[in-house]
């Protein structure tokens, strides 16, 4: 999830990239639970929390930081 803290406790949904194995402009290696992929930060979406399954795992904060500068630079071009 990409949305602040805050928005996934009191929020109606949550944003969250979609996963992909592309390796492309815009996607940040990630690796969860032992899966690798990555996530296609140029494919977000608003996720209601009733969709949401079962956790399955968080990435490293160095992949958080770097899903969110790249969702930075996104908007700054």
């Amino acid at each position: 999830m990409v949305s602040p803290d805050q928005l996934n406790r009191h929020g109606m949904c949550v944003i969250v990239p979609l996963t992909s194995s592309e390796k492309r402009r815009f996607r940040v290696s990630t690796a969860v639970s032992g899966q690798s992929g990555a996530a296609a930060v140029d494919q977000v979406r608003a996720i209601d929390h009733g969709r949401l399954g079962r956790r399955i795992g968080e990435v490293d904060p160095s992949i958080l930081n770097a899903v969110l500068a790249t969702l930075r630079a996104m908007f700054e071009d």
